[in-house]
């Protein structure tokens, strides 16, 4: 896989909670184990240009306002739980302290939400205005003359209006202008409520593989398969994308006059390299006792077959001598260039 590969990971609500003995916290605010999870493992591999992570604006204005409704209702059992206890006679009028009834949790919240976002440099998913009537056009199309709901909108096979939420949050990323930017999305969302007719509907419209993951451990074992070679060949990525690969494979190329397609000869019109680096190998050890290395590129040859313009998709592994010197012994190519 090259690291050239993108993904979008975003989040739902449910992945974000932030909480305290099993309750929402709202003395502060931050996203949740999962988020930080997976960022860790993006920011320890040095994946940060390759993995993107985001979450719908919808999003956070859910934490927030769950964040609210907590410190509302602990205040109010607060209160209810000082009125019973006061006239005991260990406890006298006013010798337990109640917070300020008044307090502005909501300015307090946001506050905080705004610190949180802009010190993690957080990437947010917004729907522009204009994409409006086309949300609830998708949304009512779920909904109406459907006698379940489609799915975010049904759970366990039956409407439920709570998916609203849910869909707005899902209508969010099928409408987020930058998915063609990427290769692969991953939806992680700790609830079943976003099911195939979702993932078909987004591969419809943006010709890209998604992921719906209910667990960051499932994420993670995507991120590693997906970019484990890079992590682990780093060095050797680095190495293609310099200066001397680069001017060693277009030279090569350069040289190559022919292609051979079902054993006739087709004169080379041009060439393109599509990727100096789309894995790397490691091959048995040598007489030397040295392992070589196998670097594999992909090209685009034009050329024309009987009068009509082809593009012909060749593979180049060129072999390394080591991991020190990074020699290169040779180039050889899967479709034979003459």
């Amino acid at each position: 896989m090259s690291y050239n590969y993108k993904t979008l990971i975003v989040f739902d609500t449910n992945t974000l909670r932030n909480t305290e003995a099993g309750e929402v916290a709202y003395s502060s605010f931050s996203f949740g184990k999962p988020y930080d999870v997976i960022d860790e493992f993006v920011k320890a591999n040095k994946l940060e240009t390759d993995v993107t992570l985001a979450v719908s604006t919808m999003v956070i204005t859910e934490l927030k306002v769950q964040k609210q409704l907590s410190y509302k209702k602990d205040i109010q059992q607060l209160y209810n739980i000082v009125k019973r206890l006061t006239g005991l006679p260990h406890i006298t009028e006013g010798s337990i302290l109640v917070p300020d009834i008044n307090f502005d949790c909501a300015a307090f919240i946001e506050q905080q939400a705004q610190k949180y976002i802009k010190e993690n440099n957080i990437n947010t998913l917004e729907y522009k205005d204009e994409h409006a009537p086309a949300m609830l056009k998708n949304m009512l199309e779920k909904v109406v003359g459907q006698e379940n709901g489609k799915s975010p909108f049904s759970r366990s096979g039956k409407f439920n209006d709570a998916g609203f939420k849910d869909s707005v949050i899902w209508e969010t990323l099928m409408h987020y202008e930058k998915v063609i930017e990427y290769d692969k999305v991953i939806f992680l969302s700790k609830d079943g409520d976003y099911k195939s007719n979702c993932i078909e509907d987004f591969q419809n419209k943006w010709q890209r593989h998604i992921a719906i993951e209910k667990d960051e451990n499932n994420v993670l074992a995507q991120l590693q398969k997906d970019y484990g070679n890079y992590i682990s060949e780093r060095e050797i990525y680095l190495f293609t994308e310099g200066e001397y690969f680069q001017s060693y494979l277009k030279s090569e190329l350069a040289a190559k006059s022919y292609i051979v397609v079902e054993s006739k000869q087709y004169a080379i019109e041009n060439f393109k390299i599509m990727n100096y680096c789309r894995n790397v190998m490691r091959m048995v050890l040598n007489d030397d006792g040295f392992e070589n290395i196998v670097a594999s590129s992909t090209i685009t040859i034009f050329c024309k077959i009987n009068g009509t313009k082809k593009e012909i998709q060749v593979e180049a592994t060129t072999a390394l001598y080591d991991d020190e010197s990074k020699e290169i012994i040779i180039t050889e190519y899967d479709t034979e260039l003459k």
